[in-house]
């Protein structure tokens, strides 16, 4: 290993990320020096408290400057999680460090197109969920466990994640047509949440966020936020606390499953996945994969009724459906969540979902032909 070489890249990669700070940190801090040398020498005959409240301000910032750089560093370097709020620094840092993307830009999927006839391939079409958003380890993620299970049973088998943040069902049928049908998969599971609805929606200027999006507008505090990790977190955490707005999410979206014009439409793009995957000879199984709303998961799920609006839909339209949510609800939030501040399935909820859509596999007998001892397992 090249000792110089290493230390130089790491050592040039700090300077160039934090210089501002350390510039900014210097000069304040001989401000600081400057100003406490002033006092012990300022001898004044009146106005002692006067000095007595300077020096107390001068002292107070010299902690607050070295807390600031502390958090800042800490949020920089050492802090690695997801948010529920994507465009965070700290996520986007987070990206950096965790996510390789392939020439599709998804996720460290480098598939090829030529198949390999006694290899079963399966597509997951899905969004931040089956991207694995918050899940470090490639491996964890539900493709992954899910193809280590038919590898198991098969000898070979691979699961692609044709995944990425923010997709909804329209965008997924055109992800479907644009990678799957052009290749020989043997089934198909669309990994579905609550708001894949919205590509069905003719709202667009949701009402969530907008306040915290303001604050890099506001004159002096947006250019701190903009160029603090450490600022940016703690003042949307902040915001959130005292205006909960990622919950409206979630019942904005419920709320469209009981519009009659959008569920209209949205069936409408759903059955255009369902006579696609028909249109194949032979056809392609595909299975549908619910992703419950992971933050209010428990006994009082308040959003069982968009889950059977939907396990209905797909049954008249003989498509299995696997519901995670009675999986999930009796483990608890707590155990699934990858963080407080990211609501998508951690590690433990990935594998739950790979082990209950594996049953369903092999319940429907898929892959007669590349794995037909799968199909002796029902």
């Amino acid at each position: 290993m090249d000792v110089s070489r290493f230390l130089e890249g790491k050592i040039g990669y700090f300077w160039n990320d934090f210089w501002p700070w350390l510039v900014f940190y210097t000069l304040t801090l001989l401000i600081l020096i400057v100003l406490t040398r002033r006092l012990f020498v300022w001898k004044p005959k009146q106005y002692r408290s006067v000095k007595l409240i300077i020096g107390n301000l001068v002292m107070f910032l010299f902690i607050l400057l070295h807390v600031m750089m502390g958090l800042e560093f800490y949020y920089r370097y050492i802090f690695d999680e997801t948010d529920n709020i994507f465009q965070m620094k700290t996520t986007k840092r987070w990206y950096e460090r965790h996510v390789v993307y392939d020439y599709a830009t998804f996720r460290d999927e480098h598939f090829p197109k030529d198949k390999d006839p006694e290899m079963p391939w399966v597509a997951i079409l899905g969004d931040s969920f089956v991207f694995g958003y918050g899940i470090k380890d490639v491996n964890d993620r539900v493709n992954e466990q899910l193809e280590t299970r038919i590898r198991n049973v098969c000898g070979k088998a691979r699961v692609h994640a044709i995944a990425r943040e923010g997709m909804d069902t329209v965008e997924e049928v055109k992800f479907y047509r644009d990678y799957v049908a052009p290749s020989n998969y043997e089934g198909v599971i669309l990994g579905y949440y609550i708001n894949d609805i919205a590509g069905n929606d003719v709202r667009k200027n949701l009402p969530w966020y907008s306040s915290i999006q303001q604050m890099w507008r506001w004159p002096v505090f947006g250019f701190l936020v903009e160029k603090s990790f450490a600022i940016e977190f703690i003042a949307v955490h902040l915001a959130l606390r005292f205006d909960p707005q990622v919950e409206l999410g979630s019942e904005y979206y419920a709320n469209l499953y009981h519009d009659p014009v959008v569920w209209a439409r949205h069936q409408k793009t759903l059955d255009e996945l369902i006579i696609a995957t028909r249109k194949r000879t032979p056809p392609i199984p595909l299975m549908i994969m619910i992703f419950p709303v992971m933050h209010v998961l428990g006994p009082d799920y308040p959003y069982k009724d968009v889950h059977q609006q939907l396990a209905s839909f797909f049954a008249s339209r003989s498509v299995p459906v696997v519901d995670l949510e009675p999986i999930y609800s009796p483990v608890g939030r707590e155990k699934l969540l990858v963080s407080e501040r990211d609501f998508h399935p951690n590690e433990r909820g990935h594998k739950f979902a790979a082990e209950a859509v594996f049953e369903k596999i092999k319940e429907e007998g898929w892959f007669p032909s590349s794995c037909p001892q799968l199909s002796l397992m029902r």
